[in-house]
């Protein structure tokens, strides 16, 4: 369509589509203003908004995108991609960005998407197939579930019934179960209060958490910290306590590592950046115990990481400590060195696959063969920064492509456990235990 231009930036591309959607009476004017508002504050795109505010559907979204464009829709039958295709383009990328490949036509790649707005999506699969993109349309949610099924995705996302969660206010609608954490449940929804998708922590009134989980929502609440998701309220109930965060965008990393394989070293290393400058807030900022486990940081499909404040299960870090430092640093240290190796039982003396560089981070997380200790996750990450990481530094590393679900579960298993005990909230806070 000629109103849409690589002279334009997304914005306007989706200011203009907007107009059209105003002028085909599937918006009102104030409908868009909301909207554009909302896209240009999250990034997100435009079908996705208007739709999960009820203005209009994804299948009208689509039948109009269809005619504008003059694309085919693909119906749900067709939605079955040819191996060749799925060679092209990983699993990754497929999930993260929407997209499914169909099939290979000579130098051309076809693949369904739900909006043909985004040339930054058709550049990149381009870019890594080398090949030409012609486009058809589906809905996403369609399209998610296709490419599930095509890449073997299981999905823990389901609908909830509010009656699941007793107690829980009108102003919280189409719901949607995030993850389970321990006794916590993650729930994503439209929240009529703040007009706008937002998470849910939901804690059973009885779990044994439920004061650490008020701690960390206490403090998340009190300032605003790059890389942990911002509290805005909360709501107790004889029943549960929930706590609304902003949406947690992207997939916490326990799924990541079990479904869509390991990150390459370079996207690791950024993770673990993010993760360290973040959890230097909750560590040091605050009187609960600063942890992290793969079920409380949330990867986004740019890469970008960031914290819950999550009271997290039994076997997570909650302070102790080992040879004088604080395990809240060894646990980061654990976390990056095997998600780093990308095995568990690598075929190795030492029984890792760890850089020497890596492995003067993991000494001065954990204190050992060192003089110079890490104090505090910052320092961690500062010393990440200092090095380049090539996307293949082992010469005999193994192919984390190839890696096998048992291998991916193995490494989900020793991130999660650590050879230390559970402290009290009580000894956790005041440091000893309760009288």
């Amino acid at each position: 369509m000629e109103w849409v231009t690589r002279g334009t930036t997304m914005q306007q591309r989706y200011q203009m589509l907007g107009e059209l959607l105003v002028e085909s009476g599937i918006l009102t004017n104030l409908q868009l203003m909301a909207a554009l508002a909302a896209q240009e504050s999250t990034h997100r795109r435009l079908g996705e908004i208007v739709v999960e505010r009820g203005y209009t559907t994804e299948d009208q979204i689509v039948s109009f995108l269809a005619e504008q464009y003059g694309l085919r829709v693909a119906e749900e039958f067709q939605l079955e991609p040819s191996p060749e295709a799925i060679d092209l383009i990983d699993a990754d990328f497929a999930y993260a960005s929407g997209v499914l490949p169909l099939r290979v036509n000579e130098d051309a790649l076809e693949c369904v998407v739900s909006d043909p707005v985004d040339i930054n999506l058709t550049d990149a699969i381009t870019q890594r197939t080398g090949k030409r993109v012609r486009l058809l349309l589906s809905t996403a949610s369609k399209i998610e579930a296709a490419v599930r099924r095509a890449y073997g995705l299981a999905s823990d996302s389901r609908s909830v019934d509010a009656s699941e969660f007793p107690g829980l206010e009108p102003r919280f609608c189409n719901l949607e179960l995030g993850w389970h954490c321990g006794h916590n449940s993650v729930l994503h929804c439209w929240d009529e209060k703040f007009g706008r998708r937002v998470s849910l922590i939901a804690v059973p009134a009885n779990s044994p958490a439920r004061e650490e989980q008020f701690e960390l929502v206490r403090t998340a609440a009190e300032r605003s910290v790059p890389g942990v998701a911002a509290v805005h309220d909360w709501v107790s109930t004889p029943s549960f306590d929930y706590f609304v965060l902003d949406k947690l965008e992207g997939e916490p990393l326990d799924r990541i590592l079990t479904k869509l394989g390991p990150r390459d070293v370079a996207q690791t290393a950024r993770i673990a950046i993010q993760v360290a400058e973040a959890i230097e807030f909750l560590t040091f900022g605050s009187r609960s115990s600063g942890i992290i486990t793969p079920q409380n940081v949330v990867v986004k499909a740019d890469g970008t990481a960031s914290l819950a404040p999550l009271a997290l299960p039994s076997y997570a870090v909650l302070g102790t400590s080992r040879a004088g430092v604080s395990m809240d640093l060894y646990e980061l240290g654990h976390f990056m060195k095997d998600c780093l190796a990308g095995q568990v039982n690598a075929p190795q003396p030492t029984g890792s696959y760890t850089l020497p560089a890596m492995q003067d981070v993991i000494d001065r997380c954990i204190g050992v063969r060192t003089e110079e200790p890490f104090a505090s996750p910052l320092q961690v990450a500062r010393r990440l920064r200092s090095f380049s990481w090539a996307p293949k530094p082992f010469a005999n590393a193994p192919d984390l492509g190839t890696l096998q679900q048992a291998d991916k579960t193995a490494l989900l298993g020793s991130v999660e456990t650590l050879p230390t005990k559970k402290r009290s909230w009580l000894e956790g806070l005041f440091g000893r235990k309760a009288a």
